[in-house]
């Protein structure tokens, strides 16, 4: 719907009146240059004070970044003695707090001890029978520098060493030479059982200076020596009677006696016991002479009774 213009009266409609201006701007041009110069200066001052305080921050602020920015470049300070003292402390103790974390978490109840394992039993000592059996020792042993050794000892007259390096020699391989040293420095050294052991398993050519040595000695090895080298090796009384009446022809009256000693052992022969008595009587051994006196026939002990009263051995006298 339009409305026409044309209907209204516009000279009865009257427009506000509007304000001044012309008063405002002369009321405004009649406050006093002073005044407004004071109001532009206090602005003006305000504005510098900020200003001044702007650069003011902004100059601590680059020197601070600056000073920032240089210690950042340089390295750090190495650690004084007693920071690393510090951190060695708090490494232990920081040790000793995880100790005894773990052992409040396993508990206080002990766990039960295992019984021990019981020893195993020594071997049972071997016996004397057991030892025989075992043989001769193992092959580790040298005989020869043994037999060299002892021959070192015996040139210096040490005769209880060379008898102890004799003996490892023979019980590592057993000769008759071994033998016969042995036999000869148990004599020298006053070994009574060692010369009648080692004596047995002389060479028969050899034990008359094996007797001799061990007589100037004191040493009778008598018929337990005897007895033992006859059972070593086969009795032939012809032989040792003749070997007998050899030594006792030399006037080699020990060595006649141990012959005479082993032909009676072999066989109970009066005339072998009658020559071993007049033999032990010149050798002047009157145990042994008065020991063969008693087995010497009764017709021949008047004979034997007068040749030993010559040699110097009373066969009355015990």
């Amino acid at each position: 719907m339009t409305q026409d213009h044309d209907d209204l009266d516009f000279d009865a409609w009257e427009a506000p009146v509007a304000p001044d201006v012309t008063d405002a701007v002369i009321a405004n041009a009649r406050v006093p240059m002073s005044t407004a110069t004071e109001t532009v200066d206090t602005k003006r001052s305000h504005r510098s004070v900020l200003l001044a305080g702007g650069a003011i921050v902004l100059s601590v602020a680059a020197i601070l970044i600056a000073v920032m920015i240089d210690r950042s470049k340089q390295p750090p300070p190495a650690p004084s003695l007693a920071d690393l003292r510090v951190e060695e402390l708090e490494k232990k103790v920081d040790e000793l707090e995880a100790a005894i974390e773990k052992l409040n978490a396993i508990g206080t109840d002990p766990e039960p001890a295992s019984a021990p394992t019981p020893a195993p039993a020594p071997p049972p000592a071997p016996t004397p029978k057991a030892v025989e059996d075992r043989g001769p020792p193992p092959a580790a042993c040298d005989a020869a520098a043994l037999t060299r050794q002892g021959k070192e000892h015996y040139g210096k007259a040490l005769w209880g060493a060379a008898l102890a390096a004799f003996e490892e020699a023979f019980a590592c391989q057993q000769t008759k030479e071994s033998a016969l040293l042995a036999a000869m420095s148990a004599c020298k050294s006053g070994r009574a059982t060692e010369a009648k052991k080692y004596f047995a398993r002389v060479d028969e050519q050899r034990q008359p200076s094996v007797v001799q040595t061990c007589l100037q000695k004191g040493i009778e090895l008598g018929s337990a020596a005897a007895e033992s080298s006859a059972s070593d090796r086969k009795c032939d009384w012809n032989a040792l009677h003749s070997q007998g009446a050899t030594y006792y022809a030399k006037a080699q009256w020990s060595a006649a006696l141990q012959a005479f000693e082993q032909a009676y052992n072999c066989k109970a022969a009066g005339e072998t016991a009658m020559f071993a008595a007049l033999s032990a009587c010149k050798a002047h051994r009157h145990a042994a002479a008065f020991r063969w006196f008693k087995k010497t026939p009764e017709k021949k002990r008047a004979q034997v009774e007068r040749s030993c009263i010559e040699a110097g051995t009373d066969l009355l006298i015990e």
